[in-house]
C-alpha cells in the first residue's frame, strides 16, 4: 500500500472509531489526526471537512454491504433464496461492523437524519435500483402468492430487525443466561440458522 493510500486508510480506520464513541457532534479532526498518527492538515486534505470524512465513513462501510448482496438482487431472484441467503450475509457482515452500528444507532435515537439520509442515498445509487427493485420484486412474489407479507417496508424491517438486533443484543442476552465462553462462530451460526427458520416459516405461503 502506498504511504498517502495507507494514511488516508488510517484516518478512515479510526474516524470510524470515533464517530462510534463521541458522535458526530463529539468527534473532532484533530483527535483523528492524532490517533491515526498523521499530521493535522491531513484529514481536510483528504475530505475537506468532518461532514465529509463522516460520509465517506458510512458510505464506505454500506458500499461494502452493497457489494456483497448485489449479486444475488437479480430479476430472478425467489423469496425462498432471499430469506435462506441474506440472513447469513447480513449477520455475517456486521457482527465485525459494530462500530458502523453504533454510529447508525446513536443517530436513531438522537433522532438524527445524517447517516440515515446517507445510508438511503447510497442504496438509491445502486445499478439495481435499490428500494425500488425490492419494493417490486415484494410485489410480484406476493401477487404470485409466494410470500404472505405485501409491504416491502413490513418486509425489509421483518429481516434487519431480526438480524441485526441480535448483534447489538448479545451481550444484554448472554449476561442475563449467564452464558459465558460462547465462540462468534457458534453464536452466530445458531443465529442465522433460527432466524432463517423464523423467516421463512413465518413469510413464506
Amino acid at each position: 500500500m502506498r504511504p498517502a493510500t495507507d494514511s488516508r486508510q488510517r484516518i478512515l480506520d479510526v474516524a470510524l472509531r470515533e464517530f462510534a464513541q463521541r458522535g458526530y457532534s463529539g468527534a473532532r479532526m484533530g483527535a483523528i489526526a492524532r490517533e491515526a498518527g498523521v499530521n493535522k492538515a491531513l484529514p481536510f486534505y483528504y475530505f475537506s471537512s468532518k461532514e465529509n470524512l463522516y460520509a465517506e465513513v458510512v458510505t464506505r462501510v454500506m458500499g461494502e454491504f452493497l457489494e456483497k448482496i448485489g449479486p444475488m438482487l437479480t430479476p430472478e431472484l425467489t423469496p425462498d433464496v432471499l430469506l435462506e441467503r441474506f440472513p447469513r450475509v447480513l449477520i455475517e457482515f456486521f457482527a465485525h461492523k459494530r462500530d458502523f452500528l453504533r454510529i447508525v444507532g446513536r443517530e436513531l435515537l438522537d433522532g438524527s437524519a445524517r447517516a440515515p439520509e446517507l445510508l438511503a442515498r447510497r442504496m438509491r445509487s445502486e445499478p439495481h435500483g435499490g428500494p425500488v427493485f425490492f419494493s417490486g420484486m415484494v410485489k410480484k412474489w406476493f401477487d404470485a402468492g409466494l410470500i404472505r407479507e405485501p409491504d416491502p417496508v413490513q418486509f425489509m424491517l421483518h429481516l434487519f430487525s431480526l438480524c441485526i438486533y441480535s448483534i447489538l443484543a448479545r451481550p444484554m442476552v448472554e449476561a442475563a443466561f449467564r452464558i459465558r465462553n460462547q465462540s462468534d462462530k457458534d453464536f452466530y451460526e445458531k443465529r442465522i440458522r433460527s432466524v432463517t427458520a423464523v423467516l421463512k416459516e413465518g413469510i413464506l405461503t
